[in-house]
């Protein structure tokens, strides 16, 4: 059972270190997350078609957010928390395709935000046992050897910078079971390590609150 103290702690600090966005800005960010889990490069006016903006806006609103990586043919490869470069051992695979989550939590949020089931394939860090996920818009389950899944956290110390991945997707990782979280948190002042219901829960939780932020900016 999840702890709702703990859940919201994480899912509202998290949330805040994020960028604002309005309900028009969340449906740029719903397609590029959809060309992401497509599992390849994609150029700028597909995303834009796909939100129903204009390329040319598109364009510039993203490049006006961090986290946002274009390849040299100025296509889009990662978006915030999902690339579709082999980057980490997060394989997160849909009916649409396969891409890399920068985190353990990233497909526990987008995946819920997008509406869309998928797998997510990934190593214990400590470990390196396999980790496997079921994950979908209202639940998370493992089918995972070896014990129960963790996932360390890192509270964010401000917004989100272009260095996100440095500074918290490097911390926030998987783990078979508490033992080998707690050896990896006692080394790694700031973090902690929760239960996968607690971490899918801050995933499903930090979705709501971009819906719904977007939604109060747009009333």
């Amino acid at each position: 059972m999840s702890d709702p103290t703990t859940v919201d702690r994480y899912a509202d600090a998290i949330a805040q270190a994020m960028p604002a966005i309005t309900y028009r800005q969340l449906e740029l960010v719903l397609a590029a997350y959809r060309a992401m889990l497509a599992g390849k490069p994609s150029e700028i006016a597909a995303i834009a078609a796909d939100a129903g903006w204009d390329s040319g806006e598109a364009a510039n609103q993203l490049a006006d957010w961090p986290g946002v990586y274009l390849d040299e043919a100025n296509q889009v490869i990662g978006f915030w928390g999902l690339t579709v470069e082999p980057i980490s051992t997060h394989v997160v695979t849909t009916e649409a395709g396969s891409s890399w989550a920068w985190c353990a939590l990233d497909p526990l949020f987008i995946l819920p935000l997008v509406g869309a089931r998928g797998t997510v394939a990934a190593r214990s860090e400590v470990t390196g046992t396999p980790v496997e996920l079921d994950v979908a818009p209202d639940r998370t389950s493992t089918s995972s050897p070896g014990g129960d899944v963790y996932v360390s956290f890192l509270v964010p110390s401000g917004p989100f910078t272009s260095d996100v991945r440095l500074t918290f997707c490097d911390y926030v990782l998987y783990f078979n079971g508490k033992p080998a979280a707690d050896r990896w948190t006692s080394e790694h002042a700031g973090t902690t390590a929760m239960p996968l219901d607690d971490a899918a829960a801050i995933g499903r939780a930090m979705a709501e609150r971009l819906r719904q932020a977007s939604s109060d900016q747009a009333a």
